[in-house]
């Protein structure tokens, strides 16, 4: 759909997230950045990607550039996602021996990572999911940013499928050394997470139209399962 009809579906779409009750913020200030820590530690915890509750997150590296967003609703941060920038290597290439194509510049990519939402609303409507990629969406466009790398199960790859299409699928080569000192302490995630895949999205593939109908008529689908049961 045109850029217009995503405009128009993003004023709605604001108005009505804002009468749900849902707002969105960058990541700024200590209170938010605690808030926004605390939720991805615990989302981390119970993917078993943390060993514990309390494990820090990572540190920035010399090079990149970050930006957060976080979801809140009645007093209660609800969903965050993250954008990275690096001019030398991203985090998913310190735990994946991946190459970006010859004809992707690593300039106009960015990492799609802490992506998080709390268990209770992943299966309502799209309400946090769109607002977190709207916000990164616009923010990436701003910055000229043209690529998302993302790494994940392919059970999350094909959610998030009702935003972009065609995403590339980056061929993983043998661990180097290095990578396998990274992956210490999580063996674990590493080996019972169902494929694990790094993809590479295509910005201008996605459409806020088309994934905010795509995900209702799957949250249509799921609501006539549940009450066939």
């Amino acid at each position: 759909m045109s850029a217009i009809s995503d405009a128009f579906l993003s004023t709605g779409f604001s108005t009505y997230s804002r009468l749900r009750g849902f707002t969105i913020g960058r990541v700024d200030g200590a209170f938010r950045k605690t808030r926004h820590d605390q939720l991805v530690q615990k989302i981390f915890f119970e993917s078993g990607y943390f060993e514990s509750v309390d494990t820090p997150l990572a540190e920035m590296s010399a090079g990149m550039a970050d930006c957060s967003f976080l979801v809140e609703r009645k007093n209660r941060a609800v969903g965050a996602v993250t954008l990275l920038e690096s001019t030398t290597i991203f985090p998913v290439e310190e735990f994946f021996n991946i190459r970006l194509p010859d004809d992707v510049r690593r300039e106009e990519v960015a990492e799609l990572t802490r992506f998080v939402i709390e268990r209770d609303f992943r299966r309502q409507d799209p309400v946090v999911s769109v607002k977190l990629l709207q916000a990164a969406l616009v923010h990436s466009r701003r910055r000229g940013i043209r690529w998302w790398i993302w790494c994940g199960p392919s059970v999350f790859l094909w959610g998030f499928q009702a935003f972009f299409q065609h995403p590339r699928v980056l061929e993983q080569l043998p661990l180097t050394k290095d990578q396998v000192e990274m992956r210490k302490g999580r063996e674990s995630y590493f080996s019972e997470s169902k494929a694990l895949r790094v993809v590479l999205i295509d910005l201008d593939s996605i459409s806020l139209t088309n994934s905010a109908l795509e995900m209702l008529r799957r949250r249509k689908l799921r609501q006539k399962r549940s009450k066939r049961r």
